[in-house]
């Protein structure tokens, strides 16, 4: 395997790797307290979006 192989094979894995569904490994609650997330809906085209305070 030459030098461009390997680097491509350590892209290809690291990217695969940042992609996986850990969800255990992150919890919003703990970075954005409830106090700070809501949702609204956007009267233009009746959507529900979430929202987060960040700061004041």
């Amino acid at each position: 395997m030459n030098k461009k192989q390997a680097f491509l094979s350590i892209a290809l894995a690291a990217f695969l790797a940042s992609c996986s569904d850990d969800s255990n490994s992150w919890n919003a609650s703990e970075v954005c307290p409830e106090s700070g997330r809501g949702t609204f809906i956007d009267e233009r085209d009746g959507q529900v979006y979430k929202y987060t305070t960040i700061g004041n």
